[in-house]
């Protein structure tokens, strides 16, 4: 076995190439047990890591058992590799640390070679010098995975400071009280990947009210007193709250509680659910947290402080150009479809939105029904509804998948937007062969599926907002076949949110109630009662942002 040819230095070299590329620990040392057995001409191995000081088997490789005792008695740390006698301990022969410095990563145990044998200096030095390259490995792996795990945070920060100063910025420039929450809680949910949250503002009275809530909250004054007990944005386990209090947050899955100042005095609160991907909240969410409150608060009073009047002015010309790019983006009349009855609208704001929806033929047999809300409003708001109604219809005729087409809008929103603009988007294909919808929400109001059978279900299969993700999201779709008298309902949250005179808003069970009354008539008869209902609910109060639903139902 021993030969001057046993050390190819180019063969190692290859190999130490292959083994920094490998990526992780576990892929090395597979590699690396491979070598071993080939060069050495040995059938069985088994690969024991450490973890955390304890020797756990990870690969094995052939038939070998293994005594851990009697292994780590025969085992000499010392060497680069352990001869041990076979008729002690089973079937393993040597046994080779990787190590660097005082770090042990782990064991290679091999069996006898196919031709037992005395170990050459070869071989030997072939052992040793693998060894080291793995160990090298190991160590640049762990010092990658460090590096990677900084530059993620480093960036993920970066990314928070960015959002904070575009958003800031907006909010110096808006004037509605609605354009500031909305950014708001778009901007919460973008950055922080939470869908629940509440916001809660003092009035003229010295009394709370709601202004948002996705939480679904019924709070007394005075228990809301007690939340704003914290100075700073403070998750709820590290807060002083009272007993009551914290049992209110708990069963209402509240996280984090912000208090939202303006010139050092609480005038609000913000209320953080949990977040989506579950992760807790660290010290730079929370500095984001309550800069974004506290700035949304100032915006809300510097808003309380300006005229209607200098209001309209400001963005007079902005809307009038505005409006006449959305209202040439929405389609002029419904699809004719053999087995479906179809009709959208959308009644946009004099402040001008970014609500979108479409219908796109793909061909004879398939149509793409889509819905989309952009966040902000003006110009911004219509050029991105314009650039993501172009993409969509391209994606759209070029029959890309739902999958890919959410993620490849995803990426051009990411590169071309600012980090606080984002869409949240609905579409799906309907094929007309098989009355199958296909569909993929993006973190969209999910619309309401009604059945012949008088159930109702919310299409919710999908993933995160657009614009928001650097890179692909894992989005799901969800695949329905509707049967006749099946109803499919699309809205906007200038659905749902829509105000009346006291503040409160139209909300979903309405939205639903009123469906159920009417299922029964056509989809353009349906659409114009929650038109309908919609503005008989507002009474005199003004509409603060676009109103857009499609109605989709099965008529063979």
């Amino acid at each position: 076995m021993g030969n001057s040819t046993f050390i190819n230095l180019s063969s190692l070299l290859e190999l130490s190439a292959k083994l920094h590329e490998s990526g992780d620990k576990s892929s090395i040392l597979n590699i690396s047990l491979l070598s071993l057995m080939g060069k050495l001409l040995i059938t069985s191995g088994v690969i024991l890591s450490n973890e955390s000081g304890r020797l756990v088997p990870i690969i094995q490789k052939g038939q070998t058992a293994l005594d851990f005792y009697k292994l780590m008695n025969k085992f000499n740390p010392d060497k680069y590799v352990s001869i041990i006698d076979s008729t002690e301990l089973d079937s393993i022969k040597y046994v080779i640390p990787i190590r660097k410095q005082e770090k042990l990563y782990a064991l290679i145990c091999l069996s006898n070679p196919l031709i037992p044998h005395e170990l050459s200096e070869d071989e030997k030095k072939y052992i040793e010098l693998l060894s080291s390259i793995t160990a090298n490995a190991i160590n640049n792996s762990f010092m990658l995975d460090s590096y990677k795990r900084e530059k993620s945070v480093a960036e993920r920060r970066s990314q928070l400071l960015s959002a904070l100063y575009e958003v800031s910025r907006d909010f110096g420039s808006l004037l509605s009280h609605d354009e500031i929450i909305k950014t708001l809680s778009l901007t919460v949910m973008g950055q922080l990947t939470v869908s629940k949250f509440a916001v809660f503002i003092e009035n003229d009275k010295k009394q709370f009210h709601k202004i948002i809530d996705r939480i679904g909250l019924e709070v007394s004054e005075s228990l809301l007193r007690e939340l704003l007990v914290c100075e700073t944005a403070t998750p709820i386990e590290k807060s002083d709250l009272t007993h009551e209090a914290y049992q209110f947050c708990v069963k209402k899955q509240i996280a984090v509680i912000s208090p939202m100042k303006v010139q050092g005095n609480k005038i609000g609160v913000l209320l953080i659910g949990n977040r989506m991907n579950e992760q807790p909240f660290n010290s730079d969410n929370l500095i984001f947290i309550e800069a974004i409150g506290n700035t949304a608060m100032a915006a809300l009073e510097n808003e309380r402080l300006f005229t209607e009047e200098i209001e309209k002015k400001r963005l007079e010309s902005e809307i009038s150009i505005a409006l006449e790019i959305q209202k040439n983006l929405l389609p002029k009349s419904p699809p004719v479809t053999k087995n479906f009855d179809i009709f959208g609208f959308s009644l946009p704001t004099y402040q001008v939105g970014g609500d979108y929806f479409d219908y796109i033929k793909i061909d004879e047999n398939r149509l793409l029904l889509a819905i989309a809300d952009v966040s902000g409003k003006g110009i911004p708001a219509s050029l991105i509804m314009a650039n993501t109604q172009a993409a969509l219809r391209v994606l759209a005729h070029n029959q890309i998948a739902p999958v890919s087409i959410a993620n490849q809008i995803n990426s051009l929103l990411y590169e071309n937007t600012s980090p606080d603009k984002f869409v949240t988007c609905f579409f799906g294909v309907l094929d007309q062969t098989n009355n199958q919808f296909t569909y993929l929400n993006a973190g969209h109001n999910p619309p309401y599926l009604f059945k012949s059978d008088n159930t109702m279900h919310e299409l919710h299969e999908g993933g995160l907002i657009l614009g928001f993700m650097d890179h692909d999201f894992g989005y799901n779709t969800g695949n329905i076949v509707l049967e006749r008298g099946d109803l499919i309902t699309m809205f906007t949250d200038g659905v749902t949110e829509s105000h009346n005179e006291k503040k409160e808003e139209y909300g979903e069970e309405r939205l639903i109630n009123l469906i159920k009354e009417v299922k029964h008539l056509n989809s353009f008869d349906i659409a114009q009662a929650i038109s309908a209902d919609v503005k008989k609910f507002a009474g005199k109060s003004p509409q603060f942002d676009d109103i857009t639903t499609i109605v989709l139902k099965c008529i063979g």
